[in-house]
């Protein structure tokens, strides 16, 4: 089963997959990050790093002749989004990196291209959040969303943590490593979570229609809630296969 955690910057994903592993894996059940998982690398607590980033990027370029050959419209599709972008060239350079870094994960995936497909494997930030991060950078309508999700590679699961816009601003604020949002004012700061909410709201409508395809919704409003409280509730809905949520 492959899940992605979807949230605005600072929403606190990649903290909360690290106490789900552990969960998980004090269950006796096994699981994984797709990115280690496409590098044929087992779970370590220690998993992002800068190193992992950079040695992904070097598969996405080795696998980038198959991706191009399988979905090269989608890919131009979005390149022409990209191009659109009200950013700067390097930051169009590198969304547009990580869409096809993304799109590349999930498809080595798919094809079984690793030797560790355990059983649940987290996906932080894969082909929902990298489009949707595209998207908030200009006026683009609901349409073009739902275009887009019918023809991008999705995971089985999708779980969207909407964090609280004021603690998400909170965060931002002593995070120097994500400039591109720290120094934004809050007025406008507020203003792309709130778009990035409104997208998703969209692709929680789409995937209804989608019979593969699942999404969960967290909301988390105070600082105490990214904790181990919430991991556990998650990590017992991903051990009962989310059955209570349809229920």
């Amino acid at each position: 089963m492959l899940i992605e955690f979807v949230g605005f910057s600072s929403s606190g994903k990649t903290r909360l997959i690290t106490d789900i592993c552990k969960i998980i894996g004090q269950n006796q059940n096994g699981c994984n990050i797709a990115e280690l998982a496409v590098l044929n690398k087992k779970y370590t607590p220690n998993w992002e790093t800068k190193w992992l980033s950079f040695m992904v990027d070097m598969r996405t370029v080795f696998h980038l002749p198959f991706l191009l050959l399988n979905r090269i419209k989608i890919i131009i599709k979005v390149l022409l989004i990209v191009i659109r972008m009200n950013v700067s060239l390097i930051r169009k350079l590198n969304y547009f990196r990580n869409f096809i870094k993304k799109l590349s994960i999930i498809n080595l995936y798919r094809n079984k291209e690793t030797q560790y497909l355990e059983k649940y494997c987290f996906f932080d930030e894969g082909t929902v959040q990298s489009l949707i991060n595209i998207l908030i950078h200009m006026n683009s309508d609901e349409n073009e969303l739902k275009i887009y999700t019918g023809k991008v590679e999705l995971p089985d699961v999708i779980i969207f943590i909407k964090t609280n816009s004021q603690l998400i601003v909170d965060r931002l604020q002593v995070r120097s490593e994500r400039s591109q949002w720290s120094s934004l004012n809050n007025k406008k700061l507020e203003e792309y979570i709130s778009r990035f909410n409104h997208y998703m709201s969209i692709v929680k409508k789409e995937c209804k229609s989608l019979e593969d395809v699942s999404l969960c919704e967290y909301n988390v409003n105070m600082k105490d809630q990214g904790d181990i409280t919430l991991a556990e509730m998650i990590a017992g809905k991903i051990l009962r296969g989310f059955r209570d949520e349809y229920e």
